[in-house]
């Protein structure tokens, strides 16, 4: 991992290809083909089919995964120079600073897009006449997301040419992870003495575990960005390579959750991977009601 909190007059990208350098890009390599794969099927399956386009979450959930593929583009790049060049030339250095910046401000979008869904599940479990408001505004706060990131690369990408300090980013996206991890937190907390489950019918309900997923596996990776944001240094390269992994996969967990886990994404997601464009009709598709059921078994409405 860089020592993000240098500037480039200083020897932050030392000219070691080691054993755990290659080790890591191969590993990357790996798993962020196979994470933008992920990323593509859910944006292609999404995009083709009316019937999942009819529900807001997946409608944040695509937003989600189109930020995600992005993200996944400048990253390799990223870690390329990084780990390559001793001597940060003054094109390095503006390569650097563009690609560096577009990825933590694509990650800041993307935790702001899941609080967004975790946003979503919560109004439509709990709050359906509040819900019923945020579908129709929704979209506001989809194209605000997109106008701050811009708004962000453009200002952090100056300031790194500027002042070559490639750490001004960390304050945008700490602030993101952040309030998402607080939301998580109150909202497990919530569910989970509150705990309504669906008794019927195919609304989509997996904002939460989705969230949960990218949390989890992507926590290990910001600790130890927080760690080196303050100056503290880890050297255990194995242990390092294994919670990037960990991160970077979270595109390929979702895959294989919502394909067990939800009903029209394991129909619509097999017609995409297998190319059978006609095998599944839309119209045989049809909701039935759905019941929400408290933590008391007692059925307390019908959509």
């Amino acid at each position: 991992m860089p020592n993000v909190t240098a500037n480039f007059s200083d020897e932050v990208y030392q000219h070691n290809e080691s054993f755990y350098e290659r080790l890591f890009l191969e590993f990357f390599t790996v798993v962020g083909l196979l994470s933008e794969a992920a990323n593509v099927i859910f944006i292609i399956t999404i995009a083709k089919n009316k019937k999942l386009r009819e529900d807001v979450s997946n409608i944040i959930f695509l937003h989600v995964n189109i930020i995600q593929a992005i993200y996944l583009l400048a990253t390799p790049l990223t870690f390329r120079i990084s780990m390559t060049f001793f001597h940060v030339s003054q094109v390095h250095a503006i390569v650097l600073c563009l690609t560096y910046q577009v990825e933590f401000n694509m990650m800041f979008g993307i935790t702001w897009f899941h609080i967004l869904v975790i946003c979503d599940w919560y109004l439509k479990l709990y709050h359906e006449d509040t819900y019923q408001k945020f579908c129709r505004i929704y979209k506001f706060f989809i194209i605000m997301l997109y106008v701050v990131m811009l708004m962000g690369c453009s200002i952090t990408v100056h300031y790194c040419l500027n002042h070559r300090m490639l750490a001004v980013t960390y304050m945008f996206m700490l602030i993101g992870v952040h309030l998402l991890a607080t939301t998580l937190v109150i909202v497990n907390v919530v569910h989970l003495f509150k705990k309504r489950r669906i008794l019927g019918g195919r609304k989509s309900t997996n904002g939460l575990a989705i969230t949960n997923i990218f949390f989890i596996l992507w926590s290990g990776v910001l600790v130890l960005l927080f760690l080196e944001f303050i100056g503290l240094q880890i050297y255990a390269p194995v242990f390092v390579i294994f919670l990037c992994v960990l991160g970077f996969s979270s595109p390929v967990f979702n895959l294989i959750y919502l394909y067990y886990c939800d009903d029209y994404y394991r129909v619509f997601l097999r017609q995409v991977i297998k190319c059978e464009r006609n095998r599944y009709s839309n119209e045989g598709l049809e909701s039935p009601a759905v019941r929400y059921q408290n933590v008391n078994s007692v059925a307390v409405s019908e959509t």
